[in-house]
């Protein structure tokens, strides 16, 4: 059973439900999309989903999910990039690794911050930049059973690709994924300022 580190709970007056502040992130992520995609960049990095190829055992058989447990079959990162809208394909992790609210704006705060070092975030990445970093940031605030093979075989990975993915992505980071309270509080009041302006008739509170 996984449990938050109690020093690393944050708590605001605030407060929006998880779906909102879901429907909050992907709405700065399409917003971002949207603007890299009129620019037409690309970003020549491991976390773009052309560069990771689909391999296959010496069966032949496809290595992305496993053959003895069907949840793994449900969305794998590879084939979410064609199948699955970014909003399907979010909502699926935040259920499997079970996210709560302080989890999913520190995800966003990561994001945040690689963006801020010129990384060029797009269709081609976006997917695996949110896995990769879902699983960096609950591995920070939780104690959780996952291990990297555990988080291979759930997303579709090889452990390798996984691990490459992490360390670019804390590279950028300069391997700090700490945040402090202020820095929190002061994103979630910026998060819910937004919801309010553009998605509160929306509101799942």
């Amino acid at each position: 059973m996984k449990t938050l580190r109690k020093s690393l709970i944050f708590v605001s007056k605030d407060e929006i439900s998880k779906e909102d502040i879901i429907e909050t992130i992907l709405l700065i992520l399409n917003k971002i999309l949207d603007y890299t995609s009129t620019l037409q960049q690309k970003t020549p990095s491991i976390f773009d989903t052309k560069s990771i190829e689909q391999e296959t055992d010496t069966d032949g058989a496809s290595t992305n999910a496993s053959s003895t447990d069907d949840s793994f079959n449900e969305i794998s990162p590879k084939s979410a990039t064609d199948k699955y809208t970014l909003t399907d394909y979010f909502y699926f992790w935040v259920k499997k690794f079970e996210f709560g609210e302080d989890l999913l704006i520190l995800t966003m705060m990561n994001i945040d911050k690689i963006l801020s070092k010129q990384f060029i975030l797009n269709y081609d990445n976006v997917k695996n930049v949110l896995y990769t970093c879902m699983v960096l940031t609950q591995k920070y605030y939780e104690d959780v059973i996952f291990n990297d093979k555990d988080y291979s075989k759930i997303g579709g990975y090889k452990t390798e690709e996984l691990i490459n993915m992490e360390v670019e992505f804390l590279e950028l980071l300069d391997f700090s994924l700490h945040i402090k309270e202020e820095e929190f509080n002061k994103y979630k009041a910026k998060m819910i300022n937004l919801w309010k302006e553009n998605l509160s008739y929306l509101s799942f509170s």
